[in-house]
C-alpha cells in the first residue's frame, strides 16, 4: 500500500509571472523562482535549427526578448523583469543576495573563436552584473551554500557536440558534472569512483549543502558527490529517475520516476550498502487528501518540488519521520 505525503502549496505559476507563460522553475539559496515570457516569444525562446534528420536547439535567440521572473522567499513574492535576454532555453537559480543566475542550455563557439557566454549573473533589479561560459549541453544547474554553481551535462556537453575541441577550447562538460565559482571558473569536477563508468551524461541534480546527488548514465547509478568532486556511487534499480530528494541523516530518499503522464510516480528508498533500495510508493496529496498528479519534479536537499496543474507544491522527505 502506498504511503501518503501531504504537499505544501507554494505558488500558482502563471499568476506569479503576471500572466506570462511559465517556462521553468529554479530553486536555490534565494528561494524558488519561475521565469515566464509573453506567449508570442515562446517560439523565439525555444527555437531550434533544422539539421539533417534532426532539430538542434539554438544557443541564442534570433532576437532579444523580455522575461518576467517571480521569486518566492520566506513567504514573500517579488517580481522583476529581465530585459533584452538572448539566451535560448533558459534555466535560472535565485541567489542568496536576491540576484539571479540565468543559464542557457546550449553554447556555441563564436566567429572569433571564443565560447559564447551562456551564463549571466543578474542583480536584484535584473541588471546584468557579469557573464561567462558554462559550456554546452546543460541538463541542470543549482547553486550551493557557498555560492558555487553545480552544472550537470547531457551527452551533447560531455561529447563536445559544439566542437570546442576543434576550436582549441576546453570541453567544460566532459566530466559530466562540474562545479564553478561565482566568477565562472571551474573549481571541481566529477571524479568517477572505482568501477563507475565515465558518465555520458548526468541528470536529476540535487544540491544538498556543499554536496550534491546526481544520476550518471549510461551506468545508471545515483552518485553522492563531495564538494571536491569525489563521489560515492549507489546502484539504482529504478528507471527512469528524474529527481531525487535526500534525507541524508536518515539515509532515505524520495525519487521521482517516469517521463509520461501515465507512468510518473514517487518512491521512498533507503540508501545503504551501495544500493538505492525501494521501500514503498509515495502518493502526494493535498490538504484535503486528494492525490496529486504531477508533471515535473526537481529537488534540493530533502525538498522535492512538483508542478501540479500549473501550481508548484513542496514535499519534505523529513516529514516521513513522523
Amino acid at each position: 500500500m502506498a504511503r501518503r505525503l501531504t504537499a505544501t502549496p507554494l505558488a500558482d505559476l502563471a499568476a506569479d509571472v503576471a500572466g506570462a507563460v511559465p517556462l521553468t522553475v529554479g530553486i536555490g539559496p534565494g528561494g524558488v523562482a519561475v521565469i515566464g515570457v509573453d506567449e508570442d516569444d515562446i517560439g523565439i525562446v525555444r527555437g531550434v535549427d533544422a539539421g539533417v534528420g534532426r532539430h538542434v536547439p539554438r544557443s541564442r535567440t534570433v532576437q532579444p526578448y523580455d522575461a518576467t521572473v517571480a521569486v518566492r522567499r520566506a513567504g514573500a513574492l517579488r517580481r522583476l523583469v529581465l530585459r533584452d535576454l538572448e539566451l535560448a532555453h533558459p534555466r535560472l537559480v535565485p541567489l542568496a543576495d536576491g540576484g539571479l543566475l540565468v543559464v542557457g542550455a546550449r553554447c556555441a563557439v563564436r566567429a572569433d573563436g571564443a565560447p559564447e557566454a551562456n551564463a549571466e549573473v543578474r542583480d536584484p533589479d535584473g541588471d546584468l552584473v557579469r557573464a561567462f561560459s558554462l559550456g554546452d549541453g546543460i541538463a541542470d544547474v543549482q547553486v550551493d551554500a557557498d555560492g558555487r554553481a553545480w552544472v550537470a551535462y547531457l551527452d551533447e556537453g560531455v561529447e563536445d557536440a559544439a566542437g570546442f575541441g576543434d576550436a582549441g577550447l576546453p570541453c567544460l562538460g566532459e566530466p559530466g558534472l562540474v562545479v564553478f565559482d561565482a566568477a565562472g571558473a571551474p573549481v571541481a569536477r566529477l571524479q568517477p569512483a572505482e568501477g563507475l563508468v565515465p558518465p555520458r551524461e548526468c541528470r536529476a541534480l540535487a544540491v544538498a549543502g556543499r554536496e550534491a546527488w546526481a544520476l550518471c548514465e549510461p551506468d545508471g547509478r545515483l552518485v553522492h558527490v563531495g564538494e571536491d568532486g569525489s563521489c560515492e556511487p549507489f546502484a539504482c534499480p529504478l528507471a527512469p529517475l528524474t529527481a531525487v530528494a535526500v534525507d541524508a541523516e536518515r539515509g532515505r530518499a524520495v525519487v521521482a520516476l517516469g517521463t509520461d503522464d501515465d507512468d510518473r510516480a514517487l518512491a521512498l528508498c533507503s540508501i545503504e550498502d551501495g544500493w538505492l533500495h525501494p521501500v514503498v510508493e509515495i502518493e502526494p496529496v493535498d490538504g484535503d487528501g486528494r492525490v496529486l498528479r504531477y508533471r515535473a519534479a526537481t529537488a534540493r536537499g530533502p525538498l522535492l518540488h512538483l508542478i501540479v496543474d500549473g501550481a508548484l507544491v513542496l514535499l519534505d522527505v523529513r516529514d516521513l519521520r513522523r
